[in-house]
């Protein structure tokens, strides 16, 4: 019983003090489920700036332009190019837990997978955390 009293008090006091880790990955379907749009196409240019948040902490922010290959959901057209902006932590305080963003950065020239979701503003934003795959 006292085990579980002080289990109890620990999750209590984590939950109230906001704690987090880092997303896991979306798993199998959810990604297709989740998305709006899945595109397969090749990279033509990334461009990415560094936010600072804080005296330790930045973001680093991305803009990919894909130049589409294959629509396998959503609509979007062969051949069409579309940009996606997605961020990922740069720089955090020693010790840190929390949300660190996109787990990856595709590559100029490469072909990705792409799991988006649109936004009312018509702008696109990969599923945290993996909301792309190289192929």
């Amino acid at each position: 019983m006292n085990r579980l009293c002080k289990y109890l008090i620990l999750t209590t006091v984590f939950i109230a003090l906001g704690a987090s880790a880092a997303l896991p990955p979306v798993r199998g379907n959810d990604r297709e489920w989740m998305a709006s749009h899945i595109v397969i196409g090749k990279v033509t240019e990334i461009s990415s700036k560094i936010i600072s948040t804080g005296e330790d902490h930045a973001d680093a922010h991305y803009k990919v332009t894909l130049q589409i290959e294959e629509s396998c959901k959503g609509g979007k057209k062969v051949g069409e190019i579309i940009e996606f902006s997605f961020w990922r932590a740069f720089k955090r305080p020693r010790g840190m837990c929390g949300d660190t963003g996109q787990s990856s950065v595709p590559t100029v020239g490469g072909s990705i997978k792409a799991y988006l979701q649109e936004g009312t503003d018509g702008t696109n934003e990969p599923i945290y955390p993996n909301g792309f795959d190289g192929r």
